[in-house]
């Protein structure tokens, strides 16, 4: 699996911020240690164009990234810190999902983009939620011409409002997002579900706090996969956000690590190009063990060897289960 890194994404400086460097140099270390981060597999990846970016966001919100990075320090919202160098890195972040989506269309080469800042919150015309620029809708709008169809699953614990907007109206682009519910940005309900010719080619499951590995796994299996299968892709983008972890400070979620890898090997059965992008987490061990879980994951001679969930699955994933297939099925999708 191709990795994806640059020391630019350690220059956009949030201080003492949930989302800072911290995240990327604990994943690193844990990887060099289990020796999964090695120089054969890394690529140095290209800044996104302009051309690129405004596939997804307004030459005014590029502008405004730009102007306020140069000023040296600033906030584009409450939580999104700006250095000198963000708009730098931001702009390579999402060069670097586009790279690997690229290498993955062309030559089935499977990659994870270990980026910051994160994307999936970042509208047309805002940034918001720690992200500046949508890395992935960016990567997905680049290469569709090629791929023809893609898929994009979010498992990120806060709903992708920014990735969702992108594609609400495309029939050739499946958003699927499982998140914690209710919980920030508000977004992601079940009946939210693409307009016009995309009806049904976006799909929520907000689940309540305390969902554990089985809740996940059992939504994967009986949900996830049945409708990436059925829509058939070319290529699988994960807005990989380990931020669902017992551990992490932002969500109330129950997954152990070993979920990650669960989740990854069953997605890795579906035979299709698989490109990982970073999006939250920030508890540093939890975050970093759960992305060495993803590399387990996609070795298929690697066995887990952390903590495992014995919570029984919830009977409110049922009811989301149930409820999210009864909305699809009056849709007629």
């Amino acid at each position: 699996m191709k990795v994806a890194y640059h020391q630019d994404f350690l220059k956009h400086n949030t201080g003492n911020h949930p989302e800072r460097k911290d995240r990327l140099l604990r994943i690193i270390q844990t990887l060099k240690e289990n020796e999964v981060f090695e120089h054969d597999n890394l690529t140095s990846p290209n800044k996104a164009s302009e051309e690129q970016i405004k596939l997804v966001h307004s030459l005014e919100h590029i502008e405004s990234v730009k102007s306020t990075s140069r000023k040296g320090r600033g906030r584009l919202d409450s939580d999104t810190i700006v250095s000198k160098n963000s708009f730098e890195a931001a702009v390579r972040a999402a060069g670097a999902v586009c790279d690997l989506a690229q290498e993955a269309v062309n030559n089935g080469e499977n990659g994870f983009a270990l980026t910051r800042p994160p994307g999936h919150h970042a509208t047309h015309s805002r940034s918001m939620g720690f992200c500046i620029f949508n890395n992935v809708a960016i990567a997905a709008r680049s290469v569709l011409e090629d791929a023809e169809k893609i898929a994009i699953l979010d498992w990120d614990v806060h709903h992708g409002n920014g990735t969702q907007d992108a594609f609400y109206s495309d029939k050739n682009i499946l958003y699927i997002s499982i998140h914690q519910s209710p919980h920030y940005p508000g977004t992601g309900r079940i009946e939210e579900t693409g307009s016009d010719e995309a009806l049904g080619t976006t799909v929520n499951i907000p689940l309540s706090s305390r969902k554990s590995d089985k809740d996940y796994i059992f939504i994967f299996k009986n949900l996830v996969l049945p409708l990436i299968e059925r829509f058939d892709p070319n290529l699988l983008l994960i807005s990989a956000g380990q931020d669902a972890h017992k551990d992490d400070p932002l969500s109330d979620m129950e997954l152990t690590s070993r979920a990650y890898q669960d989740m990854t090997e069953l997605v890795n059965d579906l035979s299709i190009p698989i490109v990982f992008a970073l999006e939250g987490g920030y508890n540093l061990d939890a975050l970093s063990e759960s992305v060495l879980a993803i590399f387990k994951g996609m070795n298929i001679d690697s066995e887990f060897d952390g903590e495992k969930s014995n919570k029984k699955i919830d009977d409110q994933t049922f009811d989301t289960l149930n409820r999210v297939l009864d909305v699809l099925h009056r849709i007629g999708y």
